[in-house]
């Protein structure tokens, strides 16, 4: 196990100063090597330096442990890799600091830990194996569990920032059940493994909640212990501990996880439905936050499926919904071209065929016949609208759903990757409609040329739909996608070049 400095107890204490050393000899109480304070009369030298290279194996608990290697220490103590000799496995072992060896209050914190840990079996929550005394010292001998804080890995990608505070309400919630409050969770109180296992650690300042704190309280009301950043503010105000402290706690740690910042001041907003968690969690309010870390949870898991990779973009999740939409519009104005290029296209028709008020610039030929210049073609200008009608009921429907799950936030700074794409089609376009006109029509091309065309038109109509549809939900002004519009115009060159190829002689 280990631990960063400041993980070990959990609280903002300041060590002392290292008193002076006696070279001739320790009757003060300190190590000899390093100045530190040493309980009892067995050790002339710190737990520490007895474990140093050229020191002797130091072995404590009657034989049992076998002292390593150090891997953390804090306000509450330092954690040595240990070897469990009866047990034959590695352990961690965790000493009471020596300067406070001595304080009635901070040994019977220490002995609360170990306490609390016997309380508590979750695959979530470090093991403890057992608990004694070396010489008036206390220590915990603990499971080990190789890997790193969560504090030594920040920041994290979104959906694995959840994954692991999704670990850690699984552990509080069981400790909750067991009426233990954590009290101190924050990231240097959590360990990954490297198959990435969450394992909570350093219940010091676990004190159980409700009726039974009666016999855990070892500090008065007035005084408020844990990482300031992390603490519920009715915690600063002595108010009794309850689940809800860690609740708020778990917001602080999830913010950091993904943005490596703490929730300080005006701070900027997470992705998705994940900001509307955090925030209700860090309410200065305990009644307004959830009532439960099974809350914090439930909420979390169902804003995971709204959180994108990378600022300002949409979930996976809600990018099909997002595309079906933007579908919906690039078909409606296909249906709508085809509708214009029905109704504007001149032909010969009977006078029977149209009624005359459908009629626009009309003639008579010789046979009798009509020369409709434009028409309202009735079955597929109502299909256009039909269709119109459908794309706008289906927008309405996604941007209820984005505003429900807060993935219409505002980033006005980013520019749309549309813009980009629809102008490069837009040219693609044009350069194949100047191919078959411009070629000698025997390349494979210029053969298909119109297909291709077609096929690249429809395209541009889905890209310039998208565009629209994310610059509203982005808040992105269009007049900062000049793209957009180039790409709109190079788009219809070549249908307004043929249809006005195609109408020019009827005019005549």
């Amino acid at each position: 196990m280990s631990e960063s400095p400041g993980s070990a107890g959990g609280e903002n204490a300041i060590e002392p100063e290292p008193e002076p050393i006696d070279s001739r000899s320790n009757v003060s109480g300190t190590c000899a090597r390093c100045g530190r304070k040493v309980p009892g009369d067995r050790f002339q030298v710190c737990p520490a330096c007895l474990i140093s290279e050229d020191e002797p194996d130091a072995v404590i608990a009657q034989g049992t442990l076998k002292l390593g290697q150090e891997l953390g220490h804090g306000g509450m103590g330092t954690v040595f890799r240990a070897r469990h000799l009866r047990l034959g496995r590695e352990v961690a072992v965790k000493f009471l600091p020596a300067e406070l060896a001595d304080s009635a209050e901070f040994r019977t914190r220490f002995a609360r830990e170990a306490h609390a840990l016997a309380l508590l079996n979750h695959p979530n929550i470090v093991t403890i194996h057992d608990y004694g005394e070396e010489d008036g010292q206390g220590y915990i001998v603990m499971e080990l569990c190789e890997g790193s804080t969560l504090a030594e890995q920040l920041p994290l990608a979104p959906d694995r920032a959840i994954g692991i505070v999704l670990q850690i309400c699984d552990a509080l919630s069981y400790a909750h059940q067991q009426g233990i409050v954590h009290r101190d969770v924050k990231p240097g109180n959590v360990l990954i493994d490297p198959n990435g296992k969450v394992k909570v650690t350093d219940f010091g300042l676990a004190r159980m909640a409700g009726e039974g704190a009666r016999g855990w309280t070892v500090t008065g009301p007035d005084r408020a212990l844990g990482s300031l950043y992390y603490m519920a503010p009715e915690v600063l105000g002595g108010a009794p501990p309850s689940p809800q402290v860690d609740v708020y706690a778990l917001g602080v740690l999830l913010y950091e996880s993904m943005t490596g910042a703490l929730p300080v001041g005006d701070f900027e907003r997470l992705p998705g439905a994940v900001d509307h968690v955090v925030r209700r969690a860090l309410s200065q309010l305990p009644e307004k936050r959830q009532t439960s870390v099974d809350e914090f949870a439930s909420e979390l898991r169902r804003a995971r499926h709204h959180v994108a990779e990378r600022r300002g973009e949409l979930p996976p999740a809600e990018k099909q919904w997002f595309r079906a939409v933007a579908l919906l519009y690039a078909t409606a104005s296909a249906i709508l071209g085809w509708a214009l290029l029905v109704s504007l296209t001149p032909r010969a028709v009977l006078p029977t065929e149209l009624h005359p008020l459908s009629l626009v610039g009309s003639r008579v030929l010789e046979d009798g016949k009509l020369v409709s210049l434009a028409r309202f073609e009735v079955w597929p200008t109502l299909g256009a609208l039909a269709a119109f009608g459908l794309a706008l009921t289906a927008s309405g429907f996604l941007r209820r759903h984005f505003s429900q799950a807060g993935l219409d936030q505002p980033y006005p700074d980013l520019p749309l990757r549309e813009s980009k794409w629809l102008l490069a089609l837009g040219g693609v376009s044009v350069a194949t409609y100047s191919w078959r006109h411009l070629g000698d029509g025997t390349t494979v091309l210029a053969l298909y040329s119109s297909f291709f065309g077609a096929v690249i038109e429809l395209v541009s109509l889905y890209i310039l739909w998208s565009g629209l549809l994310e610059a509203k939900r982005r808040g992105r002004p269009l007049q900062r996608e000049p793209g957009l519009f180039v790409g709109f115009a190079l788009m219809l060159v070549p249908p307004v070049f043929e249809l006005a190829a195609y109408v020019l002689p009827w005019l005549r």
